[in-house]
């Protein structure tokens, strides 16, 4: 799977060095979407900045400001995972500036009809979320929760 990506970035950069545009910018352009790393059993992080990761970070965002009387909140993504139609966040929200930060927050998450559905908040560091979320979402693959 990564070779043929590969080859595609490469064949993308060729085509469009001819059209004068630079290969080093063509291989960004063309790998702005590829995963960061793939591991065997196909957990994946999505790329910063690619529209997986915005949509996973878009759905998870708008789940906790719905819950919370913050409302001015930057979340810095701690922890990413996703396979198949599964993903799980942890986040560190906090202010802008960094000042206040309002604890570890996470979200088993589910890719329904094209958009990133949060199934649960988990709200600070819950050590029996795991337990829980096996018997709530059988379905869900434990390998992208994070281990403690």
């Amino acid at each position: 799977m990564k070779t043929n990506r590969l080859v595609l970035a490469l064949g993308l950069c060729s085509a469009l060095s001819l059209m004068g545009m630079s290969s080093a910018n063509a291989a960004q352009k063309a790998t702005k979407n590829v995963a960061v790393s793939r591991t065997r059993s196909g957990i994946y992080r999505p790329a910063p900045g690619s529209t997986e990761y915005k949509a996973i970070l878009h759905s998870f965002r708008a789940a906790w400001l719905k819950g919370s009387e913050h409302k001015n909140v930057v979340f810095p993504v701690d922890r990413l995972s996703v396979k198949g139609r599964w993903a799980c966040i942890f986040c560190i929200p906090q202010a802008p500036n960094g000042g206040n930060h309002y604890g570890f927050d996470g979200a088993p998450m589910r890719r329904q009809n094209g958009k990133w559905k949060v199934l649960q908040l988990i709200r600070g560091e819950n050590a029996c979320a795991l337990p829980c979320l096996k018997r709530k979402f059988p379905q869900m693959p434990t390998e992208i929760y994070p281990q403690a």
